[in-house]
Protein backbone atom coordinates (compact mmCIF):
# COMPACT_ATOMS: atom_id res chain seq x y z
CA UNK A 1 0.00 0.00 0.00
CA UNK A 2 1.28 3.20 -0.92
CA UNK A 3 -1.39 5.50 1.70
CA UNK A 4 -3.86 4.83 4.11
CA UNK A 5 -6.62 7.11 5.15
CA UNK A 6 -8.72 6.68 7.99
CA UNK A 7 -12.11 8.64 8.32
CA UNK A 8 -14.07 7.93 10.99
CA UNK A 9 -15.22 4.30 9.94
CA UNK A 10 -13.85 4.23 6.70
CA UNK A 11 -10.18 3.18 5.71
CA UNK A 12 -9.09 4.22 2.36
CA UNK A 13 -6.13 2.04 1.31
CA UNK A 14 -4.04 3.96 -1.81
CA UNK A 15 -1.53 1.11 -3.83
CA UNK A 16 -0.39 1.25 -7.30
CA UNK A 17 -3.31 -0.85 -9.63
CA UNK A 18 -0.72 -3.38 -10.24
CA UNK A 19 -0.39 -4.18 -6.61
CA UNK A 20 -4.25 -3.50 -6.04
CA UNK A 21 -5.03 -8.09 -5.64
CA UNK A 22 -2.06 -8.31 -3.63
CA UNK A 23 -2.95 -5.34 -1.02
CA UNK A 24 -7.12 -6.34 -1.33
CA UNK A 25 -6.04 -10.04 -0.46
CA UNK A 26 -3.65 -9.18 2.65
CA UNK A 27 -6.21 -7.43 4.04
CA UNK A 28 -8.60 -9.93 3.80
CA UNK A 29 -6.28 -12.22 5.60
CA UNK A 30 -6.18 -10.03 8.35
CA UNK A 31 -9.71 -10.24 8.47
CA UNK A 32 -10.64 -7.06 6.87
CA UNK A 33 -13.81 -6.84 4.80
CA UNK A 34 -14.06 -4.45 2.30
CA UNK A 35 -17.67 -2.87 1.38
CA UNK A 36 -16.22 -1.87 -1.62
CA UNK A 37 -12.60 -2.84 -3.34
CA UNK A 38 -12.37 -1.18 -6.75
CA UNK A 39 -9.23 0.48 -8.86
CA UNK A 40 -10.16 3.95 -9.64
CA UNK A 41 -8.51 7.23 -11.48
CA UNK A 42 -7.46 10.04 -9.67
CA UNK A 43 -6.28 13.31 -11.54
CA UNK A 44 -2.41 14.04 -11.00
CA UNK A 45 -3.52 17.64 -11.09
CA UNK A 46 -6.41 19.70 -10.76
CA UNK A 47 -8.46 22.74 -11.26
CA UNK A 48 -9.69 25.12 -8.81
CA UNK A 49 -13.73 26.08 -9.22
CA UNK A 50 -16.05 28.89 -7.77
CA UNK A 51 -19.18 30.32 -8.11
CA UNK A 52 -21.15 30.18 -11.57
CA UNK A 53 -18.33 28.29 -12.89
CA UNK A 54 -18.17 25.46 -9.90
CA UNK A 55 -22.15 25.19 -10.67
CA UNK A 56 -22.10 24.84 -14.15
CA UNK A 57 -19.82 21.85 -13.89
CA UNK A 58 -21.46 20.03 -10.74
CA UNK A 59 -24.31 19.97 -13.40
CA UNK A 60 -22.88 19.13 -16.38
CA UNK A 61 -21.17 15.98 -14.42
CA UNK A 62 -24.63 15.44 -13.16
CA UNK A 63 -26.36 14.80 -16.32
CA UNK A 64 -23.45 12.80 -17.52
CA UNK A 65 -23.63 10.27 -14.55
CA UNK A 66 -27.78 10.42 -15.01
CA UNK A 67 -27.25 9.39 -18.65
CA UNK A 68 -28.41 5.55 -19.61
CA UNK A 69 -25.25 5.18 -22.12
CA UNK A 70 -22.95 6.27 -19.40
CA UNK A 71 -20.59 3.87 -17.42
CA UNK A 72 -18.52 6.06 -15.34
CA UNK A 73 -16.89 9.99 -15.02
CA UNK A 74 -13.55 11.03 -14.34
CA UNK A 75 -13.00 14.42 -13.59
CA UNK A 76 -10.06 16.74 -11.75
CA UNK A 77 -11.83 19.97 -10.66
CA UNK A 78 -11.90 20.74 -7.00
CA UNK A 79 -14.90 22.22 -5.48
CA UNK A 80 -15.13 23.96 -1.82
CA UNK A 81 -17.61 21.35 0.06
CA UNK A 82 -19.87 24.49 0.69
CA UNK A 83 -20.70 24.42 -2.97
CA UNK A 84 -21.02 20.51 -3.03
CA UNK A 85 -23.42 20.65 0.23
CA UNK A 86 -25.74 23.26 -2.25
CA UNK A 87 -25.38 20.71 -5.36
CA UNK A 88 -26.47 17.73 -3.15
Amino acid sequence: AEDIDLEETVLEVLTKPEDFEKVRDALKQKGYVPSTAEVSMFPQSTIKLIGEEAHKVINLVNSLEEHDDVQSVHANFDVPDEILEQES
